[in-house]
């Protein structure tokens, strides 16, 4: 193993490089339906999705570093669907039209996916990777930050119908 200016034990970094690759491919699949529906959604969400899933991309970045910096391998590339991921839209691609539903399948992909990182991050906490453990929490911020403009954007179109 690689050694760490925390210097980790080889188990605990063997269960990091685990922990963060689960979440890169989590984050992969999350990215890729953030495009999709940025692709297939039309108005002022358009922009917006588009940030967001630039943003998602840059927590990717830091993940790959950290798995790095633990003399792990990152296992999935950019445009490529990891497919290891639980999170999947509820309703296929083609029965989503309009936005709202975009939003909402959005929405509730980032709730699955921001628990998911919840329950890495008390990993990491619990084995002592801190280092680790403050990556996904500033992931996790992030995505709470998308889940309130996904509601807040859903909200405002509700009030429109």
């Amino acid at each position: 193993m690689t050694r760490t200016p925390e210097n980790l034990p080889p188990r605990v970094q063997n269960k990091a490089i685990a922990a963060l690759n689960q979440t890169a491919a989590e984050l992969f699949d999350l990215f890729s339906d953030v495009k999709r529906a940025y692709w297939n959604t039309p108005g002022l969400n358009f922009i917006r999705l588009d940030d967001l899933a630039g943003q998602i991309m840059g927590h990717l970045d830091r993940v790959a570093e950290r798995t790095a910096e633990l003399g792990g391998l990152t296992q999935y590339g950019i445009g490529e669907r990891a497919g290891l991921s639980p999170f999947k839209f509820k309703r296929p691609v083609a029965a989503l039209s309009g936005s709202a539903v975009w939003l909402q399948e959005l929405a509730d992909l980032h709730v699955l996916v921001s628990g998911h990182v919840r329950q890495a991050v008390d990993q990491l906490i619990q084995i002592h990777d801190f280092s680790s453990a403050d990556v996904l929490a500033d992931i996790l911020r992030t995505l709470n930050l998308h889940l309130a403009l996904l509601e807040g954007q859903l909200s405002q179109q509700s009030l429109r119908n």
